[in-house]
């Protein structure tokens, strides 16, 4: 049976809007990174998904790399994997284009006076 579903969890009207809340900005997160991806055209390659299956399967203990594909390919890992990749390589790609510009400021300036 499914543990889930053996029980209902009931939360607050605020848990439920913080909840909300948080799936919403993982979403456009999410969404931005998908965009920034596009425009920088980044792509995910047979040999870098390979790559990455071959040191989860050491990680998890040497299993057939091919074997544990099939499998993650019909269950949808896989495809998350793949787009974990992108993510990761879009955020590289963007830090690359960020400049940090460090600036002395006079912290007494900024207080306001009351």
């Amino acid at each position: 049976t499914d543990p889930i579903n053996e029980e209902e969890v009931h939360i607050s009207d605020s848990q439920s809007k913080e909840h909300r809340q948080s799936a919403i900005e993982l979403l456009q997160q999410e969404l931005l990174l998908d965009r920034l991806g596009t425009t920088f055209n980044i792509k995910v390659d047979e040999n870098e998904l390979n790559a990455e299956i071959n040191n989860l399967v050491r990680m998890m203990g040497g299993a057939d790399a091919n074997k544990m594909k099939k499998e993650w390919a019909k269950s949808g890992v896989l495809e998350r994997l793949q787009s974990r990749i992108k993510r990761d390589k879009t955020l590289d790609a963007v830090m690359e284009k960020v400049q940090i510009k460090e600036e002395m400021v006079d912290s007494t300036a900024n207080i306001d006076d009351n």
